[in-house]
């Protein structure tokens, strides 16, 4: 799904590198639509956002949500047996473990 957001070249990129994005750059590529600069700035705009929705009938916004979630559901149904084995298969490896030591140890991965 990232590569649907953010494009095959970035999230080429991103993947590859395994680079940490600021709320910057996730916000310039589309990943996120705002940045709030605090924790009460993010509620304020997160009620301003909401608050259209209070006075919509339920059923047109399931009906909106299901239509602009549909396409992404259908690709994760089809490719997330494929994914998940990949994935898996990836972060129980020794360099997936070492990996995930090294971010919580806040240090440079040494891969084998």
């Amino acid at each position: 799904m990232l590569k649907e957001i953010v494009g095959i070249a970035k999230a080429r990129d991103l993947l590859y590198s395994g680079k940490g994005l600021k709320a910057e750059e996730a916000l310039q590529i589309g990943l996120i639509d705002e940045i709030a600069s605090s924790s009460e700035d993010l509620m304020a705009r997160a009620r301003k956002y909401c608050d259209p929705f209070k006075d919509m009938a339920i059923g047109s916004v399931i009906g909106i949500k299901v239509s602009l979630r549909d396409p992404i559901r259908f690709f994760a149904e089809h490719n997330s047996e494929r994914d998940v084995k990949l994935i898996s298969e990836a972060v129980f490896s020794k360099n997936g473990q070492e990996g995930m030591r090294s971010i919580l140890e806040r240090r440079r991965p040494v891969f084998q």
